[in-house]
């Protein structure tokens, strides 16, 4: 083997550019309070998609909102608010309203800090949907006329100022032709001074009598009156509309609280205890209804959670109140507000109504039971082939859905042999699993989802469906049971991403199951071969019953023979190894189709000798000083040798020059000296011949390095450096003689890697 080869080092710059806006620092001294630090928020976001395309941050004078990268890229989250008496707005942009005669679903993660009463968390997010004359500019307003915070969020209608407003000025501050979804995290009992008792009948929320005094003599806000117990809550309602507040009187003290619809709460820490969330909308054009689901994924596995979730649907909701002007659409975001109480307000979308909407499904079929369809906490056979489908489907939207990834997560004791994606427009690709980790795979589909505008288009079908569909059977190995839990796969583009959740369900082993085992040397279940090199392997098949009717079956193009016991022999001729390494899967099925119960595999890795030398070599000039002298190299000269495979029985490195020593040009002069290869003592797992250190380099071949049995000191783990080690000479060097004459002088080196094979 000789090898030549020329090393080209590229250094790539690669700068980055923010594209997000400034986020406003909060007052110093505030984290003591418990809050979470932003690095520490960060760090356990959610993946959601880039939505600076999509979505503008509010024109409101002195906005505290700012979108900001997670570690799953730039512009991933929204940071509405980070200190006191902020009021953070984020709307989406005319180009990406929501459409109201068409299903919609929007789904994101949010985050709302450590608090509860303790730590004073306040006051919350709202999603809201509006069609306010002020566009980007809505929000709520004080009696001034400026944006107004703290408990209205931002949207609702604010009943602060020296006089207690009626219930129509109230709704006039509001954003108008809106409906919202408030994250209310204040919680607003407190327990003093004996106000319980005075409380009439049926008043579920409790103010020390300061505060009640105050409140209400100041015409401040009480909005959470009407939640029991005056916990922090999810609840919807109409902003503008004046029917949405009511003006109330206790003794002497008239105050305003608000009604409203679909409440969930649960406790003090139902938002604000330093996770996130997962929250839903869907909408139902025909029904006109809002449906809104909260905590229906966990934060971590991204799994759907039925248990733990809260859902409630609006319906008949008010269109001419929403959108008066009929023009079809309405302008949706987020708005976030705090007073003194304050905390860390964020989001992270999944999917943004109107832009994409996606859906993803995840079907087991066991294929041999008469194409049967695995439901929850349904049983497999051991040995039942089964076909596992993951369809994804376009439904609408203004964008294609663009560079979908799939992140599947496959469910144990299923072994899968192939997989194809197959689109919607007829054509498919296959579903490699050569990057199969565990029970983890991840493919990227090769065309967008979508779905023409234009029925009569003359443009390729549309792509409006994928199903990835991977083919295997149920394995069961040394047990009577197996209980497979759900698993949930993500699918990831640039502009939603969505899940699907394959539920649990159960393997069992079969009355007369078909077993599989390696024997002799093939129990290692791996070996590495040199090139031209078959592969012999040896199993046995086991059953109670006999072995009629049973056929080996082997994913590539090997010979395979049984004898009457079942022992087999399997030839994999080297023409059919892979460049590097080899995946064998072998298994067994009977006439009935009955598979093992286990699939035998095997790693064939191919040895791979590999020899890297650097192309050129300069000694510099010297000054000649009539004596003789050691010469090493400019700068490091780098020879090394690449082996995959055991050293036993290794390889060889010789090298030779193309003269008896350096010569000038046109060969008319020698140097007066030699030049040599240096390998010093200290060097281990290479070994000169004889006991010199040195070895004159000449016509003749000279052997180098040779490997050896045990392992050599490697420079990486397959890597053995013959020159250009640091620590020491190693590598070539000139002996200079006294009588050499000046002039320049060069030759050239052929280093040979022989495999002892």
């Amino acid at each position: 083997m000789l090898l030549k080869r020329v090393l080209l080092g590229i250094i790539l710059g690669l700068v980055g550019i923010n594209f997000g806006w400034e986020i406003k620092a909060r007052a110093q001294g505030l984290s003591d309070q418990g809050h979470a630090s932003l690095d520490k928020i960060v760090e356990k976001a959610p993946q959601g998609i880039d939505i600076s395309s999509y979505f503008e941050i509010g024109s409101i004078p002195e906005n505290s909102a700012s979108l900001i990268k997670t570690n799953y890229g730039e512009n991933q989250a929204v940071y509405l608010t980070n200190g006191p008496d902020q009021l953070g707005t984020i709307w989406t942009k005319n180009g990406a309203a929501m459409p109201l005669d068409k299903d919609q679903t929007a789904s994101m993660w949010m985050f709302f800090d450590k608090g509860g009463y303790s730590t004073g968390s306040g006051d919350g997010m709202a999603f809201v949907m509006q069609n306010d004359s002020r566009g980007s500019n809505a929000s709520a307003l004080d009696e001034n006329h400026s944006p107004a915070a703290g408990e209205t969020l931002g949207v609702w209608g604010d009943a602060t100022g020296k006089v207690l407003p009626d219930a129509d000025t109230i709704a006039g501050r509001a954003i108008q032709n809106s409906w919202a979804l408030e994250f209310d995290t204040y919680p607003n009992q407190v327990w003093k001074n004996g106000l319980a008792e005075k409380l009439k009948a049926g008043q579920q929320s409790l103010f020390d009598e300061g505060s009640v005094g105050d409140t209400l003599n100041r015409g401040k806000n009480n909005f959470g009156v009407a939640i029991a117990k005056g916990y922090p809550h999810i609840a919807s309602g109409y902003p503008g509309m004046s029917t949405t507040y009511q003006i109330k009187q206790f003794d002497k003290w008239k105050y305003a609280t608000m009604k409203h619809e679909g409440v969930l709460n649960e406790g003090n820490a139902f938002l604000a205890n330093g996770e996130w969330h997962h929250v839903t909308l869907a909408w139902k054009h025909a029904e006109k209804s809002m449906t809104y689901t909260f905590n229906d994924k966990d934060p971590q596995t991204g799994k759907d959670t039925p248990e733990s979730q809260k859902t409630y649907t609006v319906k008949n909701m008010d269109l001419q109140e929403l959108d008066p002007k009929g023009t079809g659409k309405v302008r949706w975001g987020f708005t976030g507000s705090t007073g003194k109480s304050w905390e860390s307000n964020l989001v992270v979308f999944e999917k943004v109504p109107g832009l994409v909407d996606v859906n993803a499904k995840a079907v087991l079929t066991d294929t041999t039971d008469n194409n049967r369809v695995v439901k929850t906490d349904d049983s497999i056979k051991a040995g039942h082939q089964v076909k596992l489908d993951y369809d994804l489907s376009y439904a609408s939207g203004w964008e294609p859905w663009r560079k979908v990834e799939a992140n599947i997560d496959l469910p144990k004791n299923l072994s899968f042999t192939n997989g194809v994606i197959t689109y919607s427009n007829g054509q498919t690709e296959d579903l490699s699993l050569n990057d199969l980790k565990g029970q983890d795979i991840k493919t990227k589909l090769a065309q967008n989802l979508y779905k023409s505008i234009n029925e009569n288009s003359k443009t390729p079908k549309d792509s409006q469906h994928a199903t990835l569909s991977l083919n295997g059977q149920a394995v069961l190995p040394g047990k009577e049971v197996a209980s497979v839990p759900a698993t949930t796969s993500k699918f990831i583009g640039e502009n939603a991403v969505t899940t699907a959740t394959l539920n649990g369900f159960k393997v069992k082993s079969v009355d007369d199951p078909i077993s599989l085992q390696w024997t002799g040397d093939s129990v290692t279940g791996n070996m590495v071969v040199s090139d031209g090199k078959d592969v012999t392997l040896t199993g046995k098949v086991s059953r109670l019953s006999g072995l009629d009717g049973i056929k080996l079956h082997v994913n590539l193009d090997a010979k395979i023979q049984m004898d009457e016991e079942g022992n087999f022999t399997l030839k994999m001729p080297s023409d059919q190894l892979q460049a590097k390494t080899t995946q064998l899967k072998v298994s067994a099925s009977d006439a009935n189709g009955i598979n093992s119960t286990n699939v035998l595999e095997y790693t064939i890795t191919q040895r791979l000798l590999e020899l890297s030398a650097d192309p050129d070599l300069t000694f510099g000039q010297y000054a000649l000083t009539g004596r003789s002298d050691k010469i090493y190299p400019k700068g490091t000269f780098n020879v090394s040798v690449v082996d995959t495979g055991e050293s036993r029985p290794g390889w060889q490195l010789t090298a030779s020059l193309n003269s008896d020593t350096l010569m000038t040009e046109n060969e008319e002069r020698a140097l007066d000296g030699k030049l040599t290869y240096v390998a010093p003592a200290t060097q281990q797992g290479v070994v000169a011949s004889g006991l010199e250190q040195w070895k004159d380099l000449s016509r003749q071949s000279i052997v180098i390095a040779t490997s050896q049995e045990t392992k050599p000191e490697t420079k990486t783990p397959n890597e053995t450096l013959i020159a250009g080690d640091s620590d020491g000479p190693r590598g070539l060097l000139l002996h200079l003689n006294s009588s050499a004459i000046p002039g320049q002088y060069s030759g050239q080196i052929t280093w040979e890697l022989k495999n002892a094979l």
